[in-house]
């Protein structure tokens, strides 16, 4: 996005509490603020000196202690950004991310007349406690690394996460990482443990769930669905829309097993919109064609009737939204 000129990570004080904050310096807060409606921003924070070691030939900054890759979450990633921390950075952040449990996004512009700083604010992710120790990025890293992840690899990994949990504390995602480790193994009871932990790490006193747990409920879902508990599975990726009103992934689960083929093709055509050129949306038009006796022209064809109609700033009028603490009535 060429209206990124830079992001930076500081603190900021609210009610007398500071919060950690990325802020995005942007050539235009108009123009950012009409892509950023769209899509949320996803921090993955990566372990500087352990990277080091992996990929010893790249040229790191000599005092960086992490490495923030920040990523519109649901569009392909190419749209990647990274920040560098040093280890005083990194000790004031996560000591007051730890305290508020939240992270703040912002967007700061220059105007031009006057030349001074304009700043504001996109969200707050409640009960989020970002990896501050890179454990969790190392780990992801070597997973979609892998070419072939054998059951000893796995292994590995969870017991790195596993290990850095119980000494530090777990971070949002981890609990997530390693049901999807566990479901790699095949073991889907741990999965679920998992990602019910995840639930509720980022659950908060009001019962809601946050933005922290999309992914685990949404893989949660899938698990469900592998079960043939339709029921249950539809439910928790109408959740992960409710947390995160684009998320590729859930759209064309629910496309995938929801009873209702206009339904399933308003999903599949704002899924289209988010990600046009992934091969997802090929294998759930053969899939749905299948389902309903139709030829993928008729169903292509369908789509490309609707994609025109989608706004990606409000959400789908009849996919009717759960209540947030839908999780708790059913898992917890």
């Amino acid at each position: 996005m060429d209206f990124i000129k830079e992001i930076k990570a500081d603190l900021i004080e609210e009610n007398g509490i500071k919060i950690p904050a990325f802020i995005f310096q942007v050539s235009s807060i108009e123009k950012a603020l009409e892509f950023m409606k769209y899509f949320r921003i996803t921090p993955m924070p990566i372990n500087m000196p352990m990277l080091s070691r992996i990929s010893p030939s790249q040229d790191y900054p000599n005092d960086a202690l992490l490495r923030i890759e920040l990523a519109f979450e649901d569009p392909l990633p190419d749209n990647a950004y990274e920040i560098y921390l040093n280890e005083d950075q990194v000790s004031s952040l996560s000591k007051a991310n730890i305290e508020a449990k939240k992270i703040k996004y912002c967007m700061e512009d220059k105007e031009k007349k006057s030349g001074k700083i304009k700043r504001i604010e996109l969200y707050t992710d409640d009960k989020y406690i970002l990896d501050w120790n890179g454990i969790l990025g190392i780990v992801f890293l070597n997973r979609i690394s892998s070419k072939e992840l054998s059951e000893e690899k796995i292994k590995k990994l969870i017991n790195i996460i596993e290990i850095h949990g119980n000494e530090n504390g777990y971070a949002t995602g981890m609990f997530t990482e390693l049901g999807y480790l566990y479901k790699l193994l095949g073991n889907n009871k741990k999965a679920i443990s998992f990602y019910i932990e995840e639930i509720k790490m980022a659950t908060d006193s009001n019962d809601n769930t946050q933005f922290g747990a999309a992914k685990a409920i949404n893989n949660l879902g899938v698990i469900y669905k592998g079960n043939k508990d339709i029921k249950n599975a539809i439910a928790l990726f109408k959740l992960a829309i409710a947390l995160n009103m684009n998320y590729f992934e859930a759209y064309l689960n629910i496309a995938g097993i929801i009873n209702n083929y206009e339904l399933s093709i308003q999903c599949i055509a704002r899924a289209y919109k988010i990600r046009p050129d992934s091969p997802s949306i090929k294998i759930i038009i053969e899939n749905l064609s299948n389902f309903y006796k139709l030829s993928n022209d008729e169903v292509i064809n369908k789509i490309n009737l609707q994609i025109y109609k989608i706004d990606l700033s409000k959400p789908i009028s009849n996919l009717e939204i759960v209540d947030l603490n839908l999780t708790k009535a059913i898992f917890i």
